[in-house]
């Protein structure tokens, strides 16, 4: 009897294994709801062919169930149409041969019987973008954030795509500026708030805000905000926070709030695409940096309702509190022909604004983003004893940010 038991025993073991290892297959795929596993290793939930008109590359991966799709600089991906194939008995949805805004990704199920599986498929389109800078080279940029920016950057984007363009090439005429779709300037320095003589020379200023004014388009982060001034873009001269300094300890873990005055919903910005948001008290907040040393250094745009009452005579609606009063949201906005995106994690009103988006106007045809945020560094420091590593375990939300702005403004 004992060896008839063995024997039960060794065929319930090799049931296991093969049950098991059916599993390694179906299993990775989910069951739809109230039905149970189907571990036929004949279902597999894949796209073995995809395609999109106009498409330069088509990637598909199966490990992590992505399709990354790559079009020509200008491409219009508000209107997509893919076509593809899929594994034997799948259907997907939305399916092959429907028009999708593929602004931000867009998610696909793929359905086998009782098994599911969720595939995003994302797009971007290969425009040239460039680094600007007010150093002569890469190698002479100075500043830590800067410099990590920049290494993040060109180890991201491929060559073709991704060129370093100094300030003085502007000025000495061996960079021409309409091969470019985006400039991205990120100025940041320790010591004080000043913005480098390079870029208020008037040839390198009158270039940039020619190209510009021709539907160029600007990403400016940390102190490169006052180039927006510089250039005419913004012609008020609201009260700002422009933080300096080395930086100190703090324990805190800093976030960028999108619902203005909870009530303007920004989570649904491209630029916020795949960015994990949680909610607290009416806003939506994604961090940035953790516990750690931090420099602070904002450039951001401050008592925002102060300014529009005090200063442009916007009237206050009695129903509301001063921060609070939509009629200056409503001309702020308006007046600058902008997207108000972001401020610091916690803001409840209308106080501040961090993260805008300066939408075409008649004179000026491209489109800025501007970001001024202290909380978003390249580079956390490896000082104090909270992290002296350094290691900040929200840079994959601000690398993420920065990807995601350069491709919105690549589509602009």
């Amino acid at each position: 009897m004992m060896k008839n038991v063995k024997t039960l025993n060794r065929s319930i073991f090799a049931l296991a294994i093969l049950f098991v290892a059916l599993c390694f297959t179906a299993c990775k795929d989910d069951t739809l709801p109230g039905t149970s596993l189907d571990i036929d290793p004949n279902k597999v939930l894949i796209f073995t062919d995809f395609q999109a008109p106009g498409a330069e590359e088509v990637s598909i991966d199966e490990g992590n169930r992505t399709v990354n799709i790559i079009f020509p600089c200008g491409t219009d991906l508000t209107s997509v149409t893919p076509t593809f194939t899929v594994s034997s008995g799948n259907t997907a949805t939305p399916a092959s041969g429907t028009t999708v805004d593929m602004k931000i990704p867009v998610e696909y199920t793929l359905v086998n019987g009782n098994l599911f599986s969720k595939w995003t498929v994302s797009a971007s389109v290969r425009c040239i973008t460039g680094f600007l800078s007010d150093a002569p080279t890469r190698a002479d940029i100075a500043d830590d954030d800067v410099k990590a920016a920049a290494d993040w950057f060109f180890s991201n984007y491929s060559a073709d795509v991704a060129k370093f363009v100094s300030m003085q090439d502007i000025k000495n005429g061996t960079v021409d500026l309409s091969q470019y779709k985006v400039l991205w300037w990120y100025h940041d320095r320790n010591d004080a708030f000043q913005m480098p003589g390079i870029s208020q020379d008037p040839i390198v200023l009158n270039t940039i805000k020619d190209w510009y004014k021709a539907g160029g388009n600007l990403y400016l982060a940390g102190y490169a905000n006052q180039y927006l001034w510089d250039l005419g873009r913004i012609t008020d001269d609201y009260f700002r926070i422009i933080g300096g300094g080395g930086g100190f300890e703090n324990g805190d873990t800093w976030a960028i709030n999108v619902v203005i005055n909870k009530q303007h919903d920004q989570s649904g910005h491209p630029i916020y695409a795949g960015i994990p948001m949680t909610n607290v008290d009416g806003r939506k907040e994604f961090p940035t940096i953790g516990a750690g040393w931090r420099e602070d250094h904002n450039y951001v745009i401050e008592r925002i309702p102060e300014f529009m009452v005090d200063v442009i005579g916007v009237p206050v609606d009695p129903n509301f509190g001063f921060n609070e009063n939509p009629n200056a949201y409503n001309e702020f906005t308006a007046r600058n022909n902008a997207e108000w995106l972001g401020t610091w994690g916690g803001i409840n009103d209308y106080f501040m604004a961090g993260m805008l988006e300066f939408k075409p106007t008649v004179e000026f045809q491209g489109t800025a983003i501007f970001q001024g945020i202290g909380g978003i560094e390249y580079n956390q420091n490896k000082q104090g004893s909270i992290n002296p590593e350094g290691l900040n375990a929200h840079q994959g939300n601000i690398n993420k940010l920065t990807k995601n702005t350069i491709n919105y403004l690549s589509t602009k």
